[in-house]
């Protein structure tokens, strides 16, 4: 039988409507990089959805996993 399970591991954030796209550019273009630069066996994808508020903009990040060996390896055992 295959088994075609993922681990998904999620994080959220809020900054205000002025310092959104700052955030947003420190995910894309310094967090998420040194993610894949730090080269996670079994991390499959890493995704970002924003949903703007009236006075705040919340940030979903999910991550994917193949393991939970994975998650440990990318949390140092922190989970």
């Amino acid at each position: 039988m295959y088994n075609n399970s993922k681990i998904i591991r999620t994080w959220k954030g809020w900054t205000t409507l002025e310092n959104a796209p700052v955030y947003e550019a420190l995910l894309v273009n310094k967090v998420f990089p040194t993610i894949k630069k730090n080269g996670i066996d079994g991390l499959e994808k890493v995704s970002i959805a924003t949903k703007t508020k009236p006075d705040e903009v919340e940030f979903f990040l999910r991550l994917q996993f193949d393991t939970m060996d994975s998650v440990r390896a990318f949390c140092r055992g922190r989970f």
